[in-house]
């Protein structure tokens, strides 16, 4: 079978911060007509869904779109190598496996379109309002801790901020501390006012280990 895609890992940072550092898969149309890259995932245990940017994909011939993954999202044994554990469906059915890209320039551009949220109004189950899927969402952590809310986030930064008291004079430091999530599902209340955000790939993740049976009335 004559393959259609070239698809490899490379390391590395996003500048100027250089905080995290991530596995970048980079997908490559290498025959003569458009394919489309419908799901990419990491094949280690539990497998790793990469959903950082939106899927499905069409890449015309010759074309490169790249997406990334925190590094510390992927679990692996001592025995495993990462380069080599990433995954692509095509739409065809076909799967690609990864290897390591060791031409990378110093510095460059993420190819490929901004990602852009996704609005639902299926699975809806009350309150009636829609739900959605933000892409690379940066959101204050209220416990304000120097752990990240789930192993997927990252990008973590600090704002503070100084306080005063007119009455007592009494000053005071706060700070703010954000993190991105690679794709969060966001669901409103019926005013739109109040919302709840789960981690996509924590919801994935925790469906992998659990079948549901439906209750099918006799």
């Amino acid at each position: 079978m004559k393959i259609q895609l070239q698809l490899t890992i490379h390391k590395a940072y996003f500048l100027p911060k250089r905080e995290i550092e991530y596995y970048f898969i980079t997908t490559t149309n290498i025959s003569k007509r458009d394919i489309e890259v419908t799901h990419i995932w990491f094949d280690c245990e539990p497998r790793v869904h990469v959903l950082t940017r939106k899927l499905p994909k069409r890449l015309r011939p010759n074309e490169t779109w790249e997406t990334w993954i925190p590094i510390n999202a992927v679990p692996l044994s001592d025995q495993e190598n990462p380069y080599m554990l990433a995954r692509a469906r095509l739409s065809t059915g076909t799967i690609i496996h990864s290897c390591e890209s060791t031409t990378i320039p110093e510095q460059g551009y993420v190819p490929g379109e901004e990602c852009t949220d996704e609005e639902f109004t299926e699975g809806c189950l009350w309150e009636g309002y829609p739900w959605k899927i933000r892409y690379n969402y940066e959101f204050c952590d209220s416990a304000e801790s120097e752990t990240p809310p789930c192993r997927h986030c990252h990008s973590h930064r600090v704002e503070s901020e100084t306080r005063h008291d007119d009455d007592t004079g009494e000053e005071w430091e706060i700070q703010d501390v954000y993190w991105t999530c690679p794709a969060v599902v966001v669901a409103y209340n019926e005013g739109g006012y109040n919302s709840t955000g789960v981690c996509l790939q924590c919801i994935l993740e925790a469906a992998q280990t659990i079948i549901i049976v439906p209750d099918v009335p006799e």
